[in-house]
C-alpha cells in the first residue's frame, strides 16, 4: 500500500495543485495539519484534498486557530492577523468541517502501527524521543510542524517528518506487511 504523506500547506493551493497528479496514484492521504493561513484561497486547498479522498486529516496549530473555541487573542500580532484574515476568507462548510479533525489519529495498516499527529516534539534529546516513540505503542509515527523532512529510527520503530507542501516537500511510503520504502520528494 502506497501512503502519500503532507503537511503544512498553509494555503499555498498551487504549490498543493502541482503535486496532485501524483497524490491520486497512492492508495491513501494522509494529511497532517495546517491547511489554512496565509495563501490567497484557503477554500481551494480544502476542496483539492477532498476531490482527491484523503484518508486522514490532522489538525495542526495553524487549523486550531480557525476553530469556534479557539480564542485568537492569545496570539502573537501577526498569527493573530493570519487567522482572522483566513477565517473571513473560508466558505462556512469548510469552517465547520476542521471542527471535526482529530489531533492524533492511530491506525494499523497490515501489521504496522501508525499515529499521525502534526507537532511531535523532535528536539527532545534521542534517548527522550526514543522513549516516547516505544511509550506510543506505534511503530511509525508521523508528524509535521517543522517544515523540515526528517527520518529517525530506532531500532524497528521511525519517525517520519514528510517537510512541508508550502516549501515543495511531501513523502510516499510502501507497506507491505513492513515498511518497504520511504521516499522524499521536492518539488
Amino acid at each position: 500500500m502506497k501512503l502519500a504523506v503532507l503537511s503544512d500547506v498553509h494555503g499555498k493551493d498551487e504549490k498543493l495543485r502541482s503535486i496532485a497528479g501524483k497524490l491520486s496514484a497512492a492508495d491513501k492521504i494522509l494529511f497532517l495539519g495546517d491547511l489554512f493561513t496565509e495563501g490567497d484561497d484557503p477554500n481551494a486547498c480544502w476542496e483539492l484534498l477532498t476531490q482527491l479522498h484523503t484518508d486522514v486529516w490532522i489538525m495542526g496549530n495553524t487549523d486550531e486557530w480557525l476553530c469556534e473555541d479557539y480564542d485568537v487573542s492569545t496570539l502573537n500580532a501577526l498569527c493573530r492577523q493570519e487567522a482572522l484574515e483566513a477565517k473571513a476568507k473560508m466558505n462556512p462548510i469548510t469552517l465547520k468541517a476542521i471542527q471535526k479533525w482529530n489531533k492524533e489519529k492511530k491506525f494499523k495498516l497490515d501489521s504496522c502501527s501508525i499515529l499521525c499527529v502534526h507537532d511531535y516534539p523532535m528536539t527532545d534529546s534521542l534517548s527522550a524521543m526514543k522513549n516516547k516513540v516505544y511509550s506510543s505503542g506505534a511503530d511509525l509515527i508521523l508528524c509535521g510542524h517543522t517544515h523540515k523532512p526528517a527520518l529517525l529510527r530506532f531500532e524497528n520503530k521511525m519517525i517520519i517528518n514528510p517537510g512541508a507542501v508550502c516549501e515543495g516537500q511531501y513523502v510516499l511510503i510502501e507497506i507491505e506487511e513492513n515498511i518497504e520504502s520511504i521516499e522524499f520528494i521536492s518539488f
